[in-house]
């Protein structure tokens, strides 16, 4: 049954992501949803150890306020990687922030090339299209984790059918 809401926080973090490339602002609806989607399947008992994720949501949710407070980091992110890192519970903590970091330094990275190579950029002022979209990260970094029960169930399905998994 975890898996059903697993998909829906992956259509979530697409969802983050495809807003942010486009208007770099993430919708206060997704963590909301995001949020309350958790404490329903929490609630029915489908989320092992709760108060765990609970404890990682409110530590990650300080630190990234305070990165928001010092205009580190864009108000969307800091309302979503919280309620991702929620999701993650502390078996995919250390997962969902590789691959988060990873993500964004490879998206960090495009930018900046494409940056450089553009023609007219010293003469014009900075836009807020210039800043990364990091909802495309936390997506990525999301997916790790999410994609894993939906591929094990697959896996399984495959074993049953051919006798060979994934």
């Amino acid at each position: 049954m975890l898996i059903y809401f697993h998909i829906i926080v992956l259509i979530l973090l697409l969802w983050a992501a495809w807003s942010d490339l486009r208007t770099r602002l993430i919708p206060n609806r997704i963590p909301a949803i995001g949020l309350i989607l958790f404490l329903i399947a929490a609630l029915a008992g489908l989320v092992p150890a709760p108060l765990m994720h609970l404890l990682i949501f409110a530590v990650v949710f300080a630190i990234c306020l305070g990165l928001f407070a010092a205009s580190l980091m864009g108000g969307g992110d800091a309302k979503l990687i919280p309620v991702v890192a929620l999701w993650a519970g502390p078996a995919h903590i250390a997962l969902f922030l590789l691959a988060m970091a990873l993500g964004g330094g490879v998206i960090a990275l495009y930018m900046l090339i494409r940056s450089r190579m553009a023609t007219d950029t010293d003469s014009m002022p900075p836009t807020r299209h210039d800043s990364v979209p990091y909802a495309v990260a936390i997506a990525i970094g999301g997916a790790t984790f999410t994609t894993q029960p939906v591929v094990n169930s697959f896996g399984a399905v495959l074993t049953g059918l051919t006798g060979y998994g994934v």
